[in-house]
């Protein structure tokens, strides 16, 4: 998955990736990390850039389900994951749709909630904005065909969009072989 975000620019619909560049991580609902560091030697070993972090491990519980059976959640932890979630998935804000997402681990947080929400949004948005890389474009070939990708009106399917979460493409080119210079250097072709 990736966020994407889409508005109008002097009338024209425009579309960009949301590039988030805060480190945050969330485990099982019940620890949270809040960190300026990168995992890298640079941020890591302490002798180069200066970091700051934050871990928060709730001692007060509330009832929630982890993969179908109950489970205490860390109150705090719980709490921003669902924030996130409902905007990333576009679900209101007053929570009456979280019984889609408490449960994390649940088919019908990932596959009915997640994936179902992603899919719609990425047809919609390469309805009204062809890009590459693109599922659809399997060979070299095809991409060559397909150039230039002007944003196409009609632009009102853009307001069904719900939230920000859309697919990568992961079939890209994924017929050809790309030659490439590693490629040359190792003496093989590598394959997508």
């Amino acid at each position: 998955f990736f966020l994407r975000n889409h508005g109008m620019l002097n009338g024209t619909a425009i579309t960009e990736k949301v590039f988030v560049h805060s480190k945050m991580m969330l485990v099982d609902d019940l620890y949270l990390l809040v960190s300026s560091a990168n995992l890298n030697d640079r941020s890591l070993l302490g002798s180069r850039d200066s970091e700051l972090g934050l871990t928060v491990m709730d001692t007060k519980t509330v009832a929630g389900t982890m993969d179908g059976a109950p489970f205490a959640a860390g109150r705090f932890p719980r709490t921003v994951r669902l924030r996130l979630w409902r905007e990333h998935l576009g679900l209101p804000e007053d929570g009456s749709e979280d019984w889609r997402i408490l449960d994390p681990t649940s088919s019908v947080a990932w596959n009915d909630t997640w994936l179902a929400r992603a899919r719609s949004n990425t047809r919609i948005y390469e309805a009204v904005f062809p890009s590459v890389p693109a599922d659809h474009i399997k060979t070299w070939k095809e991409y060559l065909q397909a150039l230039p990708l002007p944003a196409r009106p009609p632009f009102e399917p853009l307001q069904q969009i719900q939230g920000f979460v859309s697919c990568y493409s992961l079939r890209f080119l994924e017929h050809d072989k790309l030659d490439t210079m590693l490629a040359r250097m190792v003496g093989d072709f590598v394959t997508q």
